[in-house]
């Protein structure tokens, strides 16, 4: 379903490049059968390129080769994506008006999740970091860029350095986006919000991939991760009480919850997630959770990643270990 999204844009010439690593995949008969229906040009390409630690980059790299030569742009997106029919349009459309734009990224929104650790890391998207994305596409400071959907001008891209120089990087998404700000272009935040399908995921693996995602923020960003905590108002509303007891404390404490799930609750209308206006009741409980996770953020440096262990160097390079 989300290649068929793919398949029906609403954009004059497109082709869709699929790399699959390895001709073991279970999904490469499926596709194959699937890449004869679809109405649009779909090719399929196996094998990784170069020998960095990041097996994703290896892949992309491959696929980049595959690429028609004569296109300007070039659109990344993980698989779990769901798109609407102008979603290419949204994508390129910045950098077809402005030649200074190097790169846009999407918001995304998790839909329908139908598992605890899907529901806690709807959580995280919606109430933690979308709000961070916001808050920096309002400031004009976006040098970054999101997994979910990444749209590139390849003249950028090449001047950057390319796929090649961010190949021993955990956090590739990232990456993508900075190397181009870097260069001198822009990124931008484009008008698209994709979808990601939830799979069911147990509380165990949320924690992991979520305990992954904290300490891969912490390296690209130490100082802004350290102060990110003054953001959890449910911790400092619950200090406050503490402190404070009585009326004054109460009062005080249901005022700043209630305006915590109202902002959750601006967030999700704004990314259109109607799970996502009920999952708001719950914020205060992520809040909770999330301390912990930004705590064991900053008090480690290993992740699990694709089953894999890795070490992040202080420089946001990984190592397997």
């Amino acid at each position: 379903e989300n290649l068929a999204s793919l398949c029906r844009q609403d954009y004059p010439d497109y082709e869709i490049v699929l790399g699959i690593a390895h001709s073991d995949d279970p999904v490469l008969d499926a596709v194959r059968g699937f890449a004869t229906s679809c109405p649009v040009k779909m090719q399929i390409v196996l094998g990784e390129r170069g020998r960095g630690v990041n097996s994703k980059i290896r892949n992309l790299r491959n696929i980049e080769t595959a690429c028609r030569p004569d296109a300007a742009f070039m659109v990344f997106s993980d698989s779990d994506i769901h798109v609407s029919p102008h979603y290419l349009a949204q994508v390129i459309g910045p950098m077809l008006d402005n030649e200074q734009i190097g790169a846009t990224t999407c918001l995304y929104r998790v839909d329908a999740p139908f598992s605890l650790g899907g529901t806690i890391e709807a959580l995280a998207i919606e109430s933690s970091f979308i709000p961070g994305v916001l808050v920096a596409a309002i400031s004009g400071t976006i040098r970054f860029a999101l997994g979910a959907t990444i749209g590139v001008r390849k003249s950028a891209l090449q001047e950057a350095g390319g796929l090649k120089a961010i190949e021993d990087y955990l956090a590739d998404d990232y990456m993508i986006g900075k190397i181009i700000a870097n260069a001198g272009w822009k990124v931008i935040l484009s008008p698209c919000v994709v979808s990601i399908t939830d799979a069911p995921r147990t509380f165990r693996k949320a924690i992991t991939h979520l305990l992954r995602w904290n300490r891969t923020v912490h390296s690209c960003e130490p100082a802004g991760y350290l102060g990110s905590v003054i953001c959890n108002t449910t911790i400092w509303a619950l200090l406050f009480l503490l402190l404070m007891g009585g009326a004054t404390g109460l009062i005080t404490t249901c005022l700043a919850l209630a305006v915590r799930i109202l902002s959750a609750f601006m967030v999700a209308i704004s990314i259109g997630s109607r799970s996502g206006m009920l999952r708001t009741l719950l914020v205060p409980v992520w809040d909770l959770l999330s301390l912990l996770l930004w705590a064991g953020g900053m008090t480690g440096s290993t992740v699990i990643w694709r089953e894999h262990a890795y070490k992040i160097k202080p420089d946001g390079r990984i190592v397997q270990v």
